[in-house]
């Protein structure tokens, strides 16, 4: 057996902790694309930062001087971005939204000195009760941005001193209202550049990212990935574990907050685990060429990898499939378990083989942000932030009135069959499906064993719900982190 394949059976425990965990009903989901809009507006001025999803589902979409808090089925909540830093506000980029409603980013100014007019880009930090904080003490002169921050308040960011200079380096950075600014030390300089871009943040303060590795001159390197935190400074992927991170090319684009690090080595992406120092390669979709490429983008904490894959048109064109990889599925195409048609996001005349769907960040739910894009040869130039959100496919196949230990109440019952090809099994995305009540179909409760005379059964023919008849009157099945649904 090779190294792969050992690494294959060793897989990282919380991957398999996940997937063991009991769920209560067999369920199956697939994906729906989601195209937001402000005001009735889809967003097109999409951006490698912002629509990036919180674990609650709350993503921002930047406007050309505002940004929306969006979440679906609510009301986007408008932020203005105007201060009274000197200059023209050409733009914002909200990127990052913590769970309690922090926001960072940066703003582009066009200013005009005896020299001409030249633009500069400043950080900033938003929450509602505080309003919009510029923060262009960060840049020193020069230009700063603020790309993610977590849920303690800490975020990372970038520093051109010198934004006119192309050859000029590009320095990473850790920031809070409470440590202020601390530098993450560089991995490589050359004739005095360096360039460091942190790509992820999690709980703990860890970073992930890129840096360029030289190759004798500034215009001549290797990509490779590094990690950082206070305690061991910045290191290279390599030197963590030298055998799996073998690659001259490595990337480290996510980080989750249970150690787990998504990135590619070479053509092919990967999921590493930093506290089994495990990892595994993650394969072309099944009937593709082996050395198709694969790219991972992000991770969440069961291990839920999301990314893109070649594939092969009938017609021998490379294209590309958003790709979604966990242990129990390997990689799966997307586009193979959509709930609809290219008709539902795309405008007519553009064909989803001429466009990329690149995933920003992936949340405990499923829920995936990406930016989609048209590619160079396509007819139709089309860019739009969007959603892919799991759907859980499940009905009731019977509904009565019936009596149990002398109890009027009414029996639910749902029959499981075989997961079809199109769809992907709920607890192989580390979900698990419950139920809720309402009494009238506005509030809902999640309903439980043995409370309020409910009774739930499962086994691998069906599930069942019994409820009193003075109990709730509806029920409805949902989709739930499985950490989450078993407390």
């Amino acid at each position: 057996m090779d190294r792969t394949a050992k690494r294959i059976t060793k897989l990282p425990t919380v991957l398999l902790a996940t997937i063991a965990l009991p769920t209560l009903a067999s369920a199956q989901v697939r994906y729906e694309i989601v195209v937001p809009e402000v005001h009735g507006s889809q967003i097109n001025l999409t951006q490698e930062q912002g629509n990036q999803i919180n674990q609650a589902g709350e993503t921002l979409l930047n406007r050309l001087a505002t940004f929306a808090i969006w979440q679906e089925g609510a009301s986007p909540r408008i932020v203005s971005a105007y201060s009274d830093f000197p200059g023209s506000l050409s733009r914002v980029s909200a990127s990052s939204l913590n769970a309690y409603g922090q926001v960072i980013g940066s703003k582009t100014y066009r200013q005009k000195t005896g020299f001409g007019t030249f633009s500069t880009t400043i950080p900033f930090y938003w929450d509602a009760a505080n309003g919009l904080v510029d923060l262009d003490e960060l840049g020193n002169g020069g230009s700063a941005t603020l790309t993610e921050i977590n849920d303690h308040g800490l975020a990372i960011g970038t520093l051109q001193a010198e934004p006119l200079n192309p050859n000029g380096s590009i320095e990473a950075f850790t920031w809070s209202f409470e440590q202020g600014r601390l530098d993450i030390p560089a991995l490589a300089e050359t004739a005095g550049r360096s360039v460091t871009l942190p790509t992820a943040l999690n709980a703990d303060g860890t970073v992930a990212g890129l840096y360029q590795r030289y190759i004798g001159e500034t215009n001549s390197y290797h990509e490779r990935g590094f990690l950082y935190d206070p305690q061991n400074g910045s290191r290279d992927l390599a030197t963590i574990d030298p055998s799996f991170f073998d690659e001259a090319n490595h990337t480290a684009r996510d980080l989750s907050d249970t150690g787990l690090v998504v990135g590619e080595r070479g053509r092919q992406a990967y999921l590493y685990n930093l506290d089994t120092r495990e990892g595994i390669s993650i394969e072309p979709f099944a009937g593709e060429d082996a050395q198709a490429a694969t790219r991972g983008y992000a991770v969440n904490n069961s291990g839920v990898v999301a990314g893109y894959g070649e594939t092969r048109t009938d017609s021998g064109k490379t294209a590309y499939a958003p790709l979604l990889w966990s242990s129990a599925t390997g990689s799966v195409n997307l586009y193979h378990a959509l709930t609809h048609g290219d008709d539902r996001y795309l405008p007519p005349g553009l064909d989803r083989d001429d466009t990329l769907i690149l995933p920003k960040s992936i949340n405990d739910r499923g829920q995936i942000s990406a930016r989609l894009d048209s590619i160079s040869n396509a007819a139709i130039s089309y860019k739009r932030e969007i959603l892919l959100n799991p759907v859980l496919d499940f009905s009731w196949h019977e509904v009565r009135h019936t009596v149990r230990d002398g109890v009027r109440g009414m029996l639910y019952r749902h029959n499981k069959g075989p997961i079809p090809a199109d769809s992907l099994p709920a607890e192989a995305l580390g979900l698990d499906i419950v139920f809720y009540c309402s009494d009238d179909l506005a509030n809902w409760t999640q309903l439980a064993h043995g409370t309020d005379g409910c009774q739930i059964h499962d086994d691998e023919i069906c599930t069942e719900i019994f409820l009193p008849l003075d109990g709730c009157q509806f029920v409805q099945a949902g989709l739930a982190p499985a950490a989450a649904s078993t407390l």
